[in-house]
């Protein structure tokens, strides 16, 4: 009998074990969803990218969001939090490991920066030059604008790359 228990609380801990995976996956998948979308992903949005049922995504935004792992944007979902943020920054080795990735990078770069940014200030913009030390790197500083320079003036910023691609890539094959 006393097998037959044993056997029983094997069973129950390898299914808990596989719930938990699978909630850790599905946590995950609705993060790189976020992740994806810096103007914010809808509940609906996140459930059509994973498959998973609406109130399923609702659900573990709303614990994500009680943990500053991601932020509601009214009308428009959730971003990534200020708690995530934070947790990255704080992977032993993690610029390391980002200045060996982005040095790979050997193509032009136009780096157009907020300078109103409350995440990411003007010397973040100077790390990630330094990081991409083998790319030719243009600057661009907007002090008008904030994170998101795409959604804060799409016009300006459409012609800015517009205009930056018709520069650089002519001369792609010179370099």
């Amino acid at each position: 009998m006393e097998q037959i228990h044993y056997m029983a609380q094997i069973v129950s801990n390898k299914a808990e074990t596989l719930s938990n995976m699978q909630l850790v996956a599905r946590v995950f998948a609705v993060l790189r969803v976020i992740a994806a979308r810096a103007e914010g992903a809808s509940v609906t949005f996140v459930a059509q990218q994973t498959h998973l049922p609406k109130s399923t995504v609702s659900r573990i935004c709303a614990t994500l969001e009680q943990l500053t792992m991601a932020e509601r944007l009214p009308g428009r979902g959730f971003k990534i939090g200020r708690g995530l943020v934070t947790l990255v920054a704080h992977i032993p080795h993690a610029e390391t490991l980002a200045a060996i990735e982005m040095a790979k990078v050997r193509v032009p770069v136009l780096l157009a920066w907020g300078t109103g940014d409350p995440l990411l200030p003007e010397s973040a913009a100077d790390a990630i030059a330094r990081y991409l030390a083998n790319a030719r790197i243009s600057r661009l500083l907007m002090p008008d604008v904030g994170h998101y320079p795409p959604l804060e003036v799409p016009d300006r910023f459409a012609r800015i790359i517009a205009d930056y691609v018709e520069v650089v890539v002519p001369r792609l094959g010179e370099h």
